[in-house]
């Protein structure tokens, strides 16, 4: 039986988007989903609030999407692991990253 380490908590709840954007792309706009508490943390990750309650995102560039061939879409996939949220809270922070990240389309 695995015995839990004093320090860790429960697993932090995870969401995993793919998204049509470069990393800069996504640095440009994470400074308006958070323009003062985003700290960037080593590759590609940044932590949002602290103590009992934070939000890791971490970036991974994927190979560019080329639908038919036509053209050509930067691709990377996007973590967010929510620690401390409740359900409500997470809903919450998704439903704003999502309009933070909306690009339009058809």
């Amino acid at each position: 039986m695995p015995v839990a380490r004093p320090d860790s908590g429960p697993a932090p709840h995870l969401e995993v988007k793919l998204m049509s954007l470069s990393p800069d792309e996504f640095r440009r706009s994470l400074a308006f989903f958070a323009p003062e508490t985003a700290t960037k943390a080593p590759a590609d990750s940044y932590r949002l609030g602290g103590g009992d309650k934070s939000l890791r995102i971490s970036l991974e560039e994927m190979e560019p999407f080329s639908p038919g061939g036509l053209i050509v879409l930067p691709r990377c996939r996007v973590t967010l692991a929510f620690s401390g949220y409740g359900a409500d809270e997470r809903a919450e922070l998704l439903a704003r990253f999502d309009r933070t990240f909306f690009r339009g389309g058809g």
